[in-house]
C-alpha cells in the first residue's frame, strides 16, 4: 500500500469515526479498518473492564475470542494496556507474554497490539496474521494512528450519550410541566360570549333556558365564590341610613 493511499484511508476513517454515535458503531469501523490498514487476517477490539480484558468485537477469517474476558495479566492486550506500550510479536509461540494454550485453537501466528489512549489506556486494538511474519513498521504506525483516532471517537460517543441523556431528562421535565399546566387549564372555567340577563331581577338564562340567580350561575361556571353584603346606596335606600349612621 502506498503512502498516499494509506493517508487517504486514514482521512476517510477519521471522517467515518467522527460520525459514529455509539460504541458499536466505533467498533464496526475499527475492526474493518484495522485489517485494511495492516493487511491482517484478523482484528480484535478489546475494552478494559476493571482488571479484565473484554474482547468486545472482532473481524477475522475464523473465530477468535469475541465476548470473552481474561485477566489483564493473562493476555497480551492486558500487557499492552498495563505497560502502555505497543506489542509486536512475529511468532506467538516464541514470546513468553503469550498464553499459548489460548491461541492454539486459532489461526494466529503473528500479531501487533496497540493501546487505545497511551496515557491511561481504555482498550487495545489487535491485528493478527495466520503466518509467522514481522509486521512492518508502517503497518504498526497505521494501527497506532487508528487507535489514537478511536480514543477521540470513544470520548465523543460518551459526550454525545451524556448530552442525549440530558435532553431526555429535560424533555421529560418539560412534558411533566406541560401536563400540569394542561391539567390546571382544564380546571379553570371561564365565561365567554353574551349572557342573557333579566333587566329587572338580574337573573341569567342558561343554555337550557332556565333562569338562575347571578351568583348561582357564576359559581357554576367559574371558580368564584360569593359572600353577601350591602353597598352604601342600597343601605340608605332600603334601611333609611347611610354608612356613617
Amino acid at each position: 500500500m502506498t503512502f498516499t493511499l494509506r493517508v487517504e484511508m486514514m482521512v476517510a476513517v477519521v471522517q467515518e469515526l467522527s460520525l459514529a454515535r455509539t460504541l458499536e458503531g466505533v467498533m464496526r469501523v475499527v475492526r474493518r479498518e484495522a485489517r485494511a490498514l495492516t493487511g491482517a487476517d484478523g482484528a480484535t477490539f478489546v475494552l478494559r473492564d476493571g482488571d479484565r480484558c473484554h474482547y468486545a468485537d472482532e473481524d477475522a477469517i475464523a473465530p477468535l475470542w469475541k465476548g470473552h474476558r481474561f485477566p489483564m495479566s493473562a493476555c497480551i492486550s492486558g500487557w499492552v494496556m498495563l505497560n502502555r506500550q505497543t506489542a509486536v510479536i512475529p511468532d506467538i509461540y516464541a514470546d513468553p507474554r503469550i498464553p499459548a494454550e489460548a491461541y492454539r485453537p486459532t489461526f494466529v501466528r503473528s500479531l501487533a497490539m496497540v493501546p487505545i489512549r497511551s496515557s491511561a489506556p481504555i482498550g487495545a486494538i489487535g491485528a493478527y496474521w495466520a503466518s509467522a511474519r514481522q509486521p512492518r513498521a508502517e503497518e504498526v504506525r497505521g494501527l497506532q494512528a487508528l487507535a489514537d483516532t478511536t480514543s477521540v471517537a470513544m470520548e465523543n460517543v460518551q459526550l454525545y450519550q451524556e448530552l442525549e441523556a440530558r435532553v431526555r431528562r429535560r424533555t421529560a421535565e418539560l412534558e411533566e410541566t406541560v401536563g400540569r399546566l394542561q391539567a390546571a387549564m382544564g380546571e379553570i372555567r371561564t365565561l365567554r360570549g353574551l349572557l342573557p340577563i333579566c333587566s329587572h331581577c338580574m337573573k341569567i338564562r342558561d343554555d337550557e333556558g332556565a333562569w338562575q340567580r347571578v351568583e348561582a350561575y357564576v359559581s357554576k361556571h367559574t371558580e368564584a365564590e360569593f359572600s353577601h353584603s350591602i353597598c352604601p346606596p342600597c343601605l340608605e335606600q332600603h334601611y333609611g341610613r347611610g354608612s356613617g349612621t
